[in-house]
């Protein structure tokens, strides 16, 4: 996924919730996707976080990809 799709997801489903947004990164393995990617997530949905909005993350995964990082 580019970082101008990322963006305008995140900008989509964060306009159309009032206050709270849940995001759950799952299909495949998303841990596939690097910490990179989800540094990026963050960083994004900072954006609304300061006009807000309470937003939450979850990943659906096997585990076999996360580490102490």
């Amino acid at each position: 996924m580019t970082n101008e799709t990322l963006k305008s997801f995140i900008n989509v489903v964060c306009s159309g919730q009032p206050n709270k947004v849940e995001f759950i990164w799952h299909g495949g393995e998303p841990m596939l996707a690097g910490i990179d990617f989800y540094r990026q997530v963050v960083e994004l949905e900072a954006e609304w976080s300061d006009k807000g909005k309470k937003i939450f993350n979850s990943i659906q995964t096997n585990g076999t990809l996360i580490d102490q990082e």
